[in-house]
């Protein structure tokens, strides 16, 4: 029994495909990693050939074990990785440039990949073309950099959680992504907010759209630069993207720069002689 004030341990079942492994104590808060310990002396199985699962979840070295009664027990599940597997995964844990020359087969694990991409987004690239279109492993990705997004699958690129994660860390993002979500004016303005020239990508009815333009124009004028011709010629879109930059008023049309509205914002008095 335990002490008084102390809390008491829990048994957990361990089981792999055979059957029961062995049975170990386990302090209800404390980490899974001390877990994998406890079962790695006795069962001999090392820890970083482990893998643990509660119900179809994987735990992490850091997370908790599943107490919905700390009283009660715990059934575990433990899949073993080879020794291959393991060393890749360390290795690629210490640093992710392991993953650039790791053998095919390596570059086709989802395991040793996600632990690549959480650590850099854009070795994506090196993943194998299964693991590209792998929607859980691309989010991850997309989530570290932005830009991985370009070496995902097309499909993928159409998805609009994963571009919205994407150019949530980096507007460029959407210059990889295709119609649908070029048209949408809530992913666009976030892609525009994280890097400007972004809106360069934005499908043409967004760039002819004066009433999604104009707010653009008074956060940053030379954005102008990428709306449609017609917006170029639209006095009231000028006149907004020359009051925040000056300079915006190059990137006019000729037609409207003698407009007294688009004089007026550069501080021009058009009656005047």
């Amino acid at each position: 029994l335990p002490a008084p004030g102390e809390t008491p341990k829990v048994q957990v079942h361990v089981s792999g495909l055979a059957g029961l492994l062995c049975t170990v104590l386990a302090e209800p808060a404390a980490p899974v990693r001390e877990l994998k310990a406890a079962i790695e002396r006795a069962s001999g199985i090392p820890a970083a050939q482990q893998r643990l699962v509660s119900g179809l979840q994987e735990l992490g070295d850091l997370d908790r074990l599943p107490l919905e009664d700390k009283a009660g027990d715990i059934d575990i599940t433990l899949v073993k990785r080879s020794p291959e597997h393991a060393r890749w995964l360390f290795e690629v844990h210490r640093s992710w440039t392991r993953f650039l020359d790791a053998p095919l087969e390596v570059r086709g694990n989802r395991e040793v990949a996600f632990e690549a991409v959480r650590q850099r987004g854009t070795v994506l690239r090196y993943a194998s073309a299964d693991l590209r279109a792998d929607r859980g492993l691309v989010l991850a990705a997309v989530q570290s950099e932005g830009d991985a997004l370009q070496y995902a699958c097309e499909q993928l690129r159409d998805d609009h959680e994963v571009a919205m994660t994407a150019v949530c860390r980096s507007g460029r993002a959407l210059g990889y992504t295709y119609a649908s979500v070029r048209s949408d004016p809530v992913l666009v303005c976030t892609a525009v907010r994280q890097h400007g020239p972004a809106l360069q990508y934005a499908s043409e009815a967004l760039r002819a759209d004066r009433d999604f333009v104009l707010p653009l124009m008074e956060q940053d004028g030379t954005l102008l630069k990428f709306v449609a011709d017609s917006l170029k010629a639209d006095a009231v879109v000028v006149s907004a993207a020359v009051m925040q930059n000056r300079n915006a008023y190059k990137l006019a049309a000729k037609s409207v720069k003698s407009h007294p509205a688009v004089l007026k914002a550069l501080g021009i008095d058009s009656d005047s002689d």
